[in-house]
């Protein structure tokens, strides 16, 4: 799957982010793939056509709205995951509110569900054959989880994703 949203119209200057390198005779795929293996690249200036010209940029995450316009180029942007993690830990009901306990689902599908529930804040996922997924109601920014579980790992929304969009109670410490 494609992790960058774009086209943009406009691009990325370095008064936006700073610049990393510029590269000419790449294909859009080929510059995409430069970028995730850059740690730092967040986003990139594409101009296409005979002379091929491909801009990487590290901007913070998410990047911010990209400013400037050159006629031919377009800008991409690198979507954040939203989660951090895996962690060798995981939650516990002494640390948050338990909301629910999957089976069967696949990492990706345990993150999306767990962004569709508003309480939802960290979860617990076991993979193998037979995997498994626990939704948590954490505090924000929640706790570092404290629980050993063979096989499990925590993950949880980074900071930022929750505190705005993840109104949860309060009461936990």
């Amino acid at each position: 799957t494609d992790r960058f949203s774009g086209p943009y119209e406009n691009v990325w200057n370095s008064g936006q982010c700073e610049y990393i390198v510029w590269y000419h005779g790449e294909s859009l795929l080929q510059c995409k793939s430069v970028c995730l293996e850059w740690s730092t690249c967040t986003a990139l200036n594409y101009e296409d056509g005979p002379n091929t010209v491909c801009v990487l940029w590290a901007c913070q995450l998410p990047a911010p709205s990209p400013k400037s316009t050159r006629s031919s180029y377009k800008g991409y942007s690198l979507i954040p995951d939203r989660f951090s993690g895996p962690y060798e830990n995981v939650w516990s009901i002494e640390q948050c509110e338990y909301i629910v306990w999957y089976h069967g689902k696949s990492l990706s599908q345990c993150k999306s569900v767990c962004l569709e529930l508003s309480t939802c804040t960290d979860f617990n996922y076991k993979d193998g054959p037979i995997t498994e997924c626990v939704l948590w109601a954490c505090p924000c920014p929640a706790p570092s989880p404290k629980l050993t579980r063979s096989s499990y790992k925590g993950y949880s929304l980074i900071l930022g994703m929750c505190s705005v969009d993840k109104p949860i109670a309060s009461s936990f410490t």
